[in-house]
């Protein structure tokens, strides 16, 4: 039997944007620490994984960070007996049935799988299980224990799913002894030795989310919520008293939805004991640039659904903040890109801002000055709309020579990626309603941060991005808060390169939509002066000191200039 190209095809997939990790050919478990916690779209990672384990099936998390969720079809005649009509969708042949993918649009879809005693988590879709937020699947062409290859059936795009089938997949039972509200409500947590502000608020939001779990939901909310908390509990945030009981409480008011097979003492500890113990296995602690002790469950972060619209406003908790020393802004670029904000940064078109933003880029991940600016090294991010990925590497040639910089030695620090000439580089849309609904290309971009560890995101630019009515203040404003809702929670300086009017290259300050409005949005912006760049027919490099600097609304004014050093032309496609 011939071994597929495995390494090849999880670094196709890793290209396409689709974060990948090995699985165990004999069982499908993941063979990395923390699974599918673990996947990434980094080639270097992606190619040591299947350097150790050659025939490792690929797997890919489902849910936001892939932007898809999966019906997992294993008895494909049961299923057809019941199930209604689909439309044609991207869709695998996996070792029992097939797997059919759908666009993932911010909805909660969880994972359903089969109960040994009550049969399929569905009853109008027998023979079906769904892999959604928080589970995963193999993709081909990985090989089935069974020796069957994963396979592509219909190899188009994701669609969104019917609304019949979503119709089909809700658990309301008219049986149900009790809905989730009605649910008795276990008591908040109370404060002991070593329980953070931090720390309680994450406990009080997991608790609730097990007790809004309806049936066949229960058990795998329990298992995440001790996951969760089990870290915080290692990373110092709870003790695990504390943890302990609020969760057995929690467990102990589930409502029993068969009279069968009721919830008792003995399996609520053994899981939430199994979780917390998983769970330590990856310290997590309050994040340093925290300003209240708000926390946001994984898997909620990214919708901008009604549940989130009705939550209830949550002040600052004064009191556990007097105790703690305050801390100023923190700046990724120093006095122009604070971390956990975004950055509107503009100019005329041809103005320079893709190479002054790439140089600043590399210069972080190098650990070298630039423009006078000293930084602090971590990884960044330049993803670009407008240039291919030959003119990126042109660019980034005269880049690492101009800083004395290895290309080589950037990898794994510097991530360029080129998303010219796709359809789908929109982060998010405005239905009829409205509301602003994140797209799959979002949940790429947060996934992709989240497995660089990307301080510095570079978006070039606001054009291809932004898809709504830039004179519309409140889609403009849904726009901003979800970048700022992406910077916040990644502690990232995501610098958003915009256009100023082309029709008026003289203009040097934000005045036309939809700059305007997205300036009012943002807390930090600074635009670039025509007379700080030179030429665009001469290629450039950054001087320490310059006579122009950004007009800056956020910290303080910083040198912007260049100056032409060498007689390199660039060629006409590679202006701004």
């Amino acid at each position: 039997m011939n071994t597929p190209d495995l390494r090849t095809a999880a670094l196709e997939y890793a290209q396409q944007g689709f974060p990948v990790f090995p699985c165990n050919s004999e069982n499908k478990r993941p063979l990395t620490a923390n699974g599918f916690r673990d996947a990434t779209a980094d080639p270097a990672t992606i190619s040591d994984w299947w350097k150790r384990w050659p025939c490792a099936m690929i797997g890919m998390p489902t849910g936001e960070a892939s932007g898809v969720w999966v019906l997992d079809i294993d008895d494909p005649e049961a299923f057809a007996a019941e199930a209604p009509h689909l439309p044609t969708t991207r869709k695998a042949i996996t070792g029992k049935g097939h797997h059919l993918y759908w666009q993932w649009e911010g909805n909660e879809v969880r994972n359903a799988q089969r109960h040994p005693k009550h049969g399929w988590p569905f009853p109008d879709l027998p023979g079906a299980e769904v892999r959604g937020e928080g589970g995963y699947v193999i993709l081909p062409p990985s090989r089935h224990p069974s020796g069957r290859l994963y396979a592509w059936a219909e190899d188009c795009d994701p669609i969104a799913a019917p609304p019949e089938l979503l119709r089909r997949m809700q658990r309301q039972n008219d049986n149900e002894p009790q809905t989730a509200q009605q649910a008795t409500r276990a008591p908040l947590p109370c404060s002991g030795t070593g329980d953070s502000p931090y720390g309680l608020a994450a406990l009080r939001r997991e608790s609730e989310a097990i007790l809004r779990a309806s049936n066949g939901e229960q058990e795998c909310a329990l298992n995440e919520a001790a996951l969760k908390i089990g870290s915080l509990v290692a990373g110092g945030e709870l003790s695990m008293t504390t943890a302990k009981a609020q969760l057995m409480a929690a467990g102990l008011s589930m409502p029993s939805y068969d009279p069968r097979n009721k919830w008792t003492a003995e399996a609520i500890a053994e899981k939430v004991e199994r979780g917390l113990a998983d769970g330590a296995g990856s310290p997590r602690a309050a994040p340093p640039r925290m300003a209240s002790p708000e926390y946001h469950p994984a898997g909620d972060s990214s919708r901008t659904d009604r549940a989130e619209d009705e939550s209830p406003i949550e002040p600052l908790d004064l009191a556990a903040l007097a105790s703690v020393e305050p801390r100023p802004k923190a700046f990724i670029i120093p006095s122009l890109a604070p971390a956990g904000e975004v950055t509107l940064f503009t100019g005329p078109g041809s103005a320079g801002k893709s190479l002054w933003a790439q140089q600043v880029a590399t210069a972080l991940a190098a650990n070298v000055p630039t423009l006078g600016l000293s930084m602090k090294q971590a990884p960044a991010i330049y993803l670009t709309c407008e240039d291919d990925a030959e003119q990126l590497h042109w660019r980034q040639a005269h880049i690492c020579k101009a800083l004395g910089v290895s290309m080589a030695d950037l990898d794994g620090r510097l991530h360029l990626a080129s998303l010219r000439g796709r359809l789908d580089n929109t982060l998010g849309s405005v239905g009829k309603e409205g509301r602003f609904t994140l797209s799959r290309s979002y949940g790429r971009l947060k996934a992709f941060i989240r497995q660089t560890g990307a301080k510095l995101v570079a978006l070039d630019n606001l054009a291809h991005l932004f898809a709504g009515n830039e004179n519309d203040r409140t889609e403009v404003t849904q726009f901003a808060n979800a970048l700022n809702r992406l910077a916040g929670e990644s502690g990232a300086a995501i610098l958003l390169l915009g256009h100023t009017n082309k029709a008026t290259p003289k203009a040097t300050r934000i005045r036309a939509a939809p700059l305007g409005l997205m300036q009012c949005a943002l807390n930090s912006w600074w635009s670039m002066t025509p007379k700080a760049i030179c030429a665009p027919s001469q290629w450039a490099k950054p001087i320490t000191q310059g006579k122009e600097r950004p007009c800056a609304s956020y910290g303080k004014n910083g040198p912007l200039c260049w100056k032409a050093t060498e007689s390199q032309t660039a060629p006409a496609n590679m202006q701004n």
